[in-house]
């Protein structure tokens, strides 16, 4: 396996805030990058909040014209996209699990806890346990689609496109058993 790490350019589109969330990540200068991330192309929906979402989370970066790419490195783009959603600001426990000896609290942003707290069951004691966590985590996303990218594959192993469907529906089945409607659901 060579030492060159694999490289994903990226077209983000749009300048909201997990956007700007995910542009940070990638950004980051880590240590144990696993890819390679370039920002390519920033849509949106004015000139001026692309211009302003350039400056503010990629300054310095100048844009290059299509006219200085060769035809070889535009045919040989290839492409990935990620979504993220996060309607609600929730507490710092996001998640608990409760087993037979006790429950453990994670706690920090969902993509890239910050810590997690082991409350055990025998002697009612805590015990916290903190890392440190560059960005908000969505680069370990990035990571495995240049990685998936450039190993040929069109879906991860992890989370394919059948756990993806499943997830899915099971947030619709949420949803109608809580009887939560959007105008998408309107039926035609």
């Amino acid at each position: 396996m060579s030492d060159q790490l694999p490289t994903l350019r990226w077209g983000i589109i749009a300048t909201g805030l997990i956007s700007s969330w995910f542009v940070q990540d990638l950004i980051i200068n880590r240590k144990d990058a696993k890819a390679r991330h370039i920002i390519q192309a920033i849509g949106s929906s004015s000139l001026d909040k692309g211009k302003g979402f350039v400056e503010k989370y990629l300054p310095g970066r100048r844009k290059k014209s299509s006219r200085q790419r060769s035809r070889k490195e535009c045919l040989s783009w290839r492409q990935g996209i990620i979504s993220s959603s996060s309607s609600a600001k929730t507490k710092p426990v996001f998640c608990t699990i409760e087993g037979s000896q006790g429950y453990v609290d994670v706690e920090g942003f969902t993509s890239s806890p910050q810590s997690f707290t082991v409350h055990s069951s025998k002697d009612a004691s805590s015990k916290k346990y903190e890392f440190e966590r560059p960005g908000r985590g969505f680069y370990w996303e990035a990571d495995a689609v240049a990685l998936d990218i450039a190993a040929g594959k069109n879906q991860n192993e992890i989370m394919p496109w059948a756990e993806t469907i499943r997830v899915l529906e099971l947030l619709d089945e949420i949803r109608r058993q809580g009887g939560a409607r959007f105008p998408q659901d309107a039926e035609a």
